[in-house]
């Protein structure tokens, strides 16, 4: 069996199932290089009307190119259509940094979920928001990864799925961090621990969700789905995508990155430096590459130097930025608010 991170495996499978709908009815045999220029220049939009990124429209072309390579290296057809004179078209540069929310949105935000009928949102998106964690490491976040004595989480995961070449089955289970600088101990605002304080409040009301973690290994893991199993990441970005529309704030590139921006953002405005919000986000930093990574996709922001910091000290100024905006915007149905402050660490 092979193994993909579960964003990436889908992605892949979105974009050949577009090559599928719209040349699968076709020989390989028959197609020629006018075909294959008329379908890529349908790529230039998406379904919606949407124009393509350079980045989507790119990774189509490659794809298909791999296919045809593949074909006539396995003597299937005499020469690949996709030559020369195949014109691969311009697509939309997306500005990632633009995904990072305001205060005002994000205030929007919070006030969305709170009357929004998925409880793990509540509490998921909250929890992203200020942690600035990967969609895959929170959904493998421990209860024993937390460590509320010093206020920090130990990033030890990310979410990887396991496919069946038999059977086509898919089965979720915990993966390594996407880097070797993503496995970190980072500190956190003591809001995060009443997030999931209030979170597991909940989850201990449901016998059948306690019962299917109990049975099959995962009690011990935070965010479970209904059924105690690890959650599907396409299933959770539905979820909140629905809520991103009903709030008014789906931008065209917005996903679960959109807050680990708002985060990094939020970070830079407290005066954080650009070093040091890169060790948070679990980016390299031996060099100046994962400052720079910070910068240019993350932080929502003018360029002005700051002063390197620990971690501890950069969660400090995050707290004193927007500790108190957090706490008086998220909604806790289990928690009193002056019982979230008391757990600061």
């Amino acid at each position: 069996m092979d193994q993909f991170k579960d964003t990436v495996f889908r992605w892949y499978e979105d974009m050949a199932k577009t090559i599928k709908d719209q040349l699968g009815d076709r020989y390989v045999e028959d197609l020629t290089s006018a075909d294959i220029q008329i379908y890529l220049n349908t790529l230039k939009y998406k379904d919606n009307g949407q124009p393509s990124s350079e980045s989507r429209i790119k990774k189509i072309s490659e794809i298909l190119n791999s296919i045809l390579k593949y074909s006539f290296e396995e003597s299937y057809i005499p020469r690949s259509p996709y030559n020369s004179n195949v014109e691969r078209p311009k697509g939309v540069e997306l500005d990632s940094r633009e995904t990072a929310f305001t205060v005002e949105e994000t205030v929007k935000l919070l006030k969305t979920i709170k009357h929004c009928e998925s409880p793990v949102m509540r509490s998921m998106i909250p929890a992203l928001l200020v942690s600035g964690l990967r969609i895959g490491e929170m959904l493998c976040l421990k209860y024993s990864d937390l460590d509320r004595d010093v206020g920090t989480i130990s990033v030890k995961n990310s979410l990887e799925t396991t496919y069946d070449e038999d059977t086509g089955k898919a089965v979720r289970q915990l993966g390594t961090t996407k880097t070797v600088a993503g496995k970190r101990v980072i500190p956190v605002l003591p809001v995060f621990f009443g997030i999931i304080d209030n979170w597991k409040a909940f989850v201990e009301k449901d016998d059948r969700r306690v019962d299917g973690a109990k049975k099959q290994g995962n009690y011990d893991i935070i965010f479970i789905n209904n059924d105690g199993k690890l959650r599907n990441v396409t299933t959770t970005r539905s979820k909140c995508t629905a809520i991103l529309i009903k709030a008014g704030l789906k931008k065209s590139n917005t996903t679960f990155h959109g807050f680990r921006r708002t985060y990094a953002t939020f970070m830079y405005e407290a005066g954080v430096s650009d070093t040091t919000i890169a060790k948070l986000l679990g980016h390299e930093v031996k060099s100046d590459d994962g400052a720079d990574v910070a910068r240019s996709h993350y932080i929502n922001k003018a360029r002005t130097a700051h002063l390197d910091t620990s971690m501890s000290e950069a969660v400090r100024m995050f707290d004193e930025y927007v500790g108190k905006f957090f706490l008086e915007n998220i909604h806790f149905t289990h928690l009193k608010k002056s019982q979230i402050r008391s757990k600061k660490a």
